[in-house]
């Protein structure tokens, strides 16, 4: 499923992302946004229903292009903080999915 973000999404999330990562400029927006949407669609793939209005979910899409991006070329594991965030998200979704009879 294709992410597209809405304007206010994208912006906030290249905030953090370049933030994150030590950038100013905007040189490489372009760039980063296709790291932010593939780590949106994969988190999708996942299972994980992603609200673009929790900093928690951007955070999370952010913390996970930050490791496509850093492993760009290594082709490093997962690494385990992103692994176990991405499973406790998801748990908790589904567990709330549970409670709520859906």
């Amino acid at each position: 499923m294709a992410i597209e973000f809405t304007e206010q999404t994208k912006e906030n999330l290249l905030a953090l992302f370049k933030t994150d990562k030590g950038f100013s400029s905007s040189a490489f927006d372009s760039r980063f946004e296709d790291y932010l949407k593939n780590a949106a669609e994969r988190m999708q793939q996942l299972g994980i229903t992603i609200d673009f209005e929790s900093i928690a979910d951007l955070e999370l899409i952010v913390f996970y292009a930050r490791y496509l991006w850093t492993t760009r070329n290594t082709g490093e594991r997962m690494w385990a903080g992103l692994k176990s965030a991405l499973n406790d998200r998801l748990f908790s979704e589904k567990m709330r999915d549970a409670h709520n009879g859906l």
